[in-house]
């Protein structure tokens, strides 16, 4: 089969109809999960019909990963039971293999690509098939993939034979989501937080792919710290609070007031902190060069300043943040760095967690690595200061000796926040630290950015939520 052939049978796939409209996909019933003492789900009632895109909300930690991986049957569940089109299924029998073949995929928020495959081979990973025993099946997945890819992300640009690795966190994102959605047979797609590392734009792509494909009969369960983008693209909202369903609705009942009321935060919103004119001692950062050379003259970035950095994704705003980070040491570089900086990473699993290390560990090493090589180490001390760093961002310090990799991605992104606080450098770089972080901890966040401002320390802050610059 050519690769031409090949597109156009995926892509006439793609506007199949996947079923009637309003048909049930799956119902859980009382759904509840427990950890030992600990309860991550009570009672959960969900029901998912073919066309429905219920925008399941919720504070990190409020027990949504819990119940999706239990849909997805990657975890069982303690109490309640599962039934797809009114036929219950044994709970014993149900894993990710049955979940898969009754038509259930999800994009997980941290992201399940390998990384040293291509982004072709990542697709035959998903439904490899026969096509292994056939020559040119790599052909067939290449096409696959750059259909699958250009049907959701339109001009996305991203070249099948890539090596995921190399990829930017945000092609990474399209890859699994375009992968979700080509797979045969597919009903139900789980997306957590398939926005985070996405731009205006292909976050606009994706609502279009949805909207068209949910009139089709495919089913979505949108999962997004962005509440505004929940109400834009939701029929049905679902609001999870410790572990219980606090709220479900139809979106035309729901507000972000609401939303955010229901989940726990404070729906005031959080005011700018004033910026005192800054004398030439204060300059913490100089932009000059060929960065800077269409304005006509330098940048200088000063104690107490919240810089942002905007622009369309790939516009150079990580580039930028990791070159004030380890600074050109020439004489005429374009980026001079007068003191120390921190850096929060937006790409948790490359650049920001240690993946064997307690949640401890991984906060509390911001501090230990400015410590003096033969310096005492005191463990009260840091639990401590990690404790008071992580009061300010709502992480709970009873989980300081759990793994890191055992918090929801929202809790660690938190904990890397934390890190950055207890360096105390002068500088913070943040490359979008509310990725995955639930609105009630951004309010506490952009509260700490004023307050960490005010006290003479200078932030130059990327995000992807253009509504962020303005907080």
């Amino acid at each position: 089969m050519s690769q031409s052939a090949v597109a156009d049978q995926d892509r006439a796939a793609a506007k199949a109809p996947a079923a009637p409209i309003g048909q049930s996909v799956v119902s859980l019933t009382g759904i509840t999960k427990s950890f030992g003492p600990t309860l991550a789900n009570t009672g959960i009632d969900l029901c998912v019909g073919a066309g429905d895109v219920i925008g399941l909300v919720g504070g990190n930690g409020a027990g949504k990963s819990t119940l999706m991986r239990i849909l997805c049957g990657a975890m069982w569940p303690t109490l309640g039971s599962i039934s797809f089109a009114g036929e219950h299924v044994n709970f014993a029998d149900y894993g990710t293999a049955e979940a898969q073949r009754r038509g259930i995929r999800m994009v997980h928020q941290e992201l399940s690509l390998c990384a040293n495959l291509s982004v072709a081979e990542n697709f035959f990973l998903e439904t490899p098939q026969d096509a292994a025993t056939r020559p040119g099946w790599r052909t067939v997945y290449k096409a696959r993939a750059r259909a699958a890819l250009d049907a959701v992300f339109p001009g996305n640009g991203i070249d099948a034979d890539a090596e995921v690795g190399h990829l930017s966190i945000a092609e990474r994102q399209m890859v699994e989501i375009a992968r979700a959605a080509a797979t045969p047979g597919v009903r139900l797609i789980v997306l957590d937080e398939p926005t985070s590392s996405l731009d205006l734009d292909r976050s606009k792509q994706l609502r279009a792919f949805i909207r068209e494909r949910a009139k089709a009969g495919l089913a979505f369960i949108f999962i997004s710290h962005k509440l505004q983008e929940i109400i834009d693209i939701a029929t049905e909202i679902v609001v999870l609070r410790n572990g219980r369903t606090a709220w479900q609705g139809q979106v035309a009942d729901a507000s972000i007031g609401r939303l955010v009321q229901l989940m726990g935060g404070d729906a005031n919103p959080v005011h700018q902190h004033a910026v005192s004119a800054a004398s030439a001692q204060d300059v913490l950062v100089r932009l000059s060069g060929p960065l800077t050379s269409e304005l006509g003259r330098d940048i200088e970035i000063v104690r107490g300043e919240i810089v942002g950095l905007a622009g369309l994704e790939g516009s150079g705003q990580k580039e930028l943040l990791h070159r004030i980070f380890s600074p050109d040491r020439k004489q005429n570089s374009a980026v001079t760095r007068h003191a120390q900086a921190g850096f929060i990473a937006g790409d948790r699993q490359k650049e920001g967690v240690f993946p064997l290390w307690s949640v401890l560990g991984n906060i509390s090493i911001g501090a230990l690595a400015r410590r003096p090589a033969l310096g005492l180490v005191s463990d009260r001390a840091n639990r401590e200061m990690a404790a008071g760093a992580a009061g300010k961002l709502r992480l709970d310090d009873s989980r300081f000796q759990s793994n890191i990799t055992e918090l929801s991605g929202g809790n660690q992104q938190k904990a890397l926040v934390a890190r950055a606080l207890v360096a105390d450098t002068p500088i913070i770089l943040l490359d979008d630290p509310t990725r995955g972080v639930d609105i009630a901890t951004k309010q506490d966040f952009y509260r700490l950015c004023n307050e960490i401002a005010r006290s003479g320390r200078a932030l130059v802050w990327h995000t992807t939520e253009d509504a962020e610059l303005l907080a």
